[in-house]
């Protein structure tokens, strides 16, 4: 009867101490929002309206739309 007792005594002594442990398990505070779900993206329709000459040895490193310009550098240094 004693084990039984000081058994008893153990597991709810580990519970208290797991709980307080733990006192987001028991929070009053409401949660978060859920972030809202993403609508699927529609792929976009592309046209060539024009081709221009490209040295087949370069590389595109960077390319720039500006005020209605398209630029392209090769990083090649003078070429």
């Amino acid at each position: 009867m004693k084990w039984m007792f000081v058994g008893v005594l153990l597991f709810f002594t580990l519970t208290l101490r797991a709980v307080s442990a733990q006192p987001e398990l028991f929070s009053t505070k409401p949660l978060p929002p859920k972030p809202p779900q993403l609508s699927r993206t529609e792929p976009l329709l592309l046209k060539t309206v024009d081709v221009y000459p490209h040295d087949n040895k370069a590389f595109t490193q960077g390319l720039v739309f500006d005020n209605g310009f398209l630029y392209e550098s090769t990083g090649n240094y003078g070429g």
